[in-house]
């Protein structure tokens, strides 16, 4: 599933980029590889927070039709390999409308979650 009508908003050139090997299959109209709920699941059993905007520099509200349950979908995906792993609490993912920010909102439930899964 394409999640933007832009795949280049995954492979950019800027220095910030986390995937510019992607690159390529953009150019040639190919789909990726792998999926970013493989890249997430990577970490299991380790703790790990999804916090994404479905308005970002990457998207726009317009695609949000597109983006939610594509984010779901990953969210569900990543939950089960936490699941086979039995540490169901150590995966969490927040969607949001926001932008490219991090509310107080957010904050609060990003350190309630760093407090739980590094202290313990």
């Amino acid at each position: 599933m394409r999640l933007s009508q832009n795949p280049f908003n995954h492979a950019r050139t800027g220095w910030w980029v986390g995937r510019p090997f992607l690159r390529p299959y953009c150019y040639a109209g190919k789909p990726f590889p792998i999926d970013m709920h493989e890249c997430l699941a990577l970490i299991a059993p380790r703790a790990i927070m999804n916090i994404s905007a479905l308005n970002d520099c990457m998207y726009t509200l317009d695609e949000e039709n597109i983006t939610r349950p594509a984010f779901n979908n990953l969210a569900e995906n990543v939950s089960k390999v936490f699941s086979l792993l039995n540490a169901e609490d150590n995966f969490k993912n927040i969607l949001h409308n926001n932008g490219h920010s991090f509310l107080q909102e957010q904050r609060e439930v990003a350190y309630t979650f760093l407090d739980e899964t590094l202290k313990g």
